[in-house]
């Protein structure tokens, strides 16, 4: 079987991808952002844009532009600019694919308009055989968003997907969000756990990893990452929280990634951690759909 030549190098998109033989890729059509704690330190989405920004291609500046600023460490933020690329919204189409939804920001970041971001769910659900990851470090919006969505999909006008949609769970999301220690965690809990007791599929970025966290009442995710802080100025960071968070998905059946350590200044992806490479991913459901076999 020919390699699968993905559209990221996100290696746990990559794993994700591969299990199930699609190709790895991300959108960002909502871009902006601000700074949420000390997991927005360093923010790699935020050097990225500034320096994209600075390109003479005009694509790439209409993408990055305006997005950042520089802060009194002289580091680059998001400034909470916003915009949105309609034509990435296209970029949801042709052969199944595994899907990181806007992998340079957040999804439910405070200026995003509402129909945005309806649209951008609105085309997700339309894919039935792919996979769509979101990632946020706004766990309210994004629950109040999904809990409410059944009672207000009526309203849409992005496009009609009301014939094969409730606003329901689907089995091929992932909902997760970011945490870095252990005050952030049990601020995200309640509201990952009313996701997963609606039947929804959530996840854990504890990425970066700043500080031990107990897992303990967070028995229902689906899967859990972790990976130290890797920015241009990384963070301290020790190896037993990683074990900690391992031997709690051991305990009870989540599936367990360990993305990435830095030691003696040099990054080393999917490191092994106590002699074994934890890089297991979580058990999706995707419908064959004809319509997406094209």
């Amino acid at each position: 079987m020919n390699a699968i030549n993905h559209n990221t190098k996100i290696s746990w998109m990559v794993a994700m991808a591969n299990l199930y033989g699609l190709k790895a890729d991300v959108t960002n059509p909502l871009r902006g952002c601000t700074p949420l704690g000390k997991g927005c330190l360093n923010c790699w989405a935020a050097d990225v844009a500034a320096r994209r920004a600075c390109q003479s291609n005009p694509k790439v500046q209409e993408r990055y532009g305006g997005l950042t600023a520089k802060n009194l460490n002289g580091n680059s933020v998001f400034n909470g600019s916003s915009k949105v690329l309609k034509r990435d919204f296209k970029r949801i189409s042709g052969k199944p694919r595994a899907w990181f939804h806007n992998s340079e920001g957040d999804t439910w970041f405070e200026q995003h308009y509402r129909n945005d971001i309806d649209e951008l769910i609105g085309r997700a659900a339309l894919r039935p055989n792919d996979i769509h990851v979101f990632l946020t470090k706004r766990f309210e919006e994004m629950s109040d968003y999904f809990v409410c969505l059944p009672d207000r999909i009526y309203e849409w006008d992005c496009h009609s997907i009301l014939d094969s949609w409730d606003g329901k769970p689907l089995s091929n999301f992932l909902l997760g969000v970011s945490v870095w220690d252990q005050k952030s965690a049990d601020a995200a809990r309640p509201f990952m756990q009313k996701l997963a007791k609606l039947g929804w599929r959530v996840w854990v970025s504890y990425e970066p990893a700043l500080d031990q966290v107990d897992w303990t009442g967070w028995e229902f995710l689906s899967w859990l990452v972790t990976g130290c802080h890797s920015a241009t100025q990384p963070l301290p960071h020790e190896r037993d929280w990683e074990r900690a968070a391992r031997d709690f998905c051991q305990a009870n059946n989540i599936p367990f990634f360990d993305k990435q350590i830095i030691i003696k200044g040099k990054k080393i992806h999917i490191p092994k951690l106590d002699n074994i490479t934890w890089d297991q991913v979580p058990e999706m459901s995707q419908k064959s759909l004809p319509e997406n076999e094209q």
